[in-house]
């Protein structure tokens, strides 16, 4: 099964346990962004 170039588009063409075929965009698969002033600082630590 030829299924195009995924890394461009950032897909992948992905069989289920059902023998569906899907694609699936790694995008929609991340956690979202954790905002700056939640992140936990690690200078202190690194600098040591």
């Amino acid at each position: 099964c030829n299924d195009g170039d995924w890394v461009e588009s950032l897909s992948a063409l992905v069989e289920t346990m059902e023998g569906e075929l899907k694609i699936v965009y790694w995008t929609t698969l991340l956690d979202p962004p954790i905002p700056a002033g939640r992140r936990r600082r690690r200078t202190a630590e690194l600098a040591a």
